[in-house]
């Protein structure tokens, strides 16, 4: 499952020109934007 993921990752990767930095700050900005949705809908 993991090797998987990294070949998903890296053809991800290439088709888009991204980074490792880039797909981390993608996900930490997804991450913010589900926190702010559950706070707002949810709580």
């Amino acid at each position: 499952m993991l090797n998987w993921h990294k070949k998903i990752m890296k053809i991800v990767m290439e088709k888009f020109n991204l980074t490792t930095y880039d797909i981390a700050l993608i996900a930490y900005l997804e991450g913010i934007l589900t926190a702010v949705i559950l706070y707002e809908f949810i709580l």
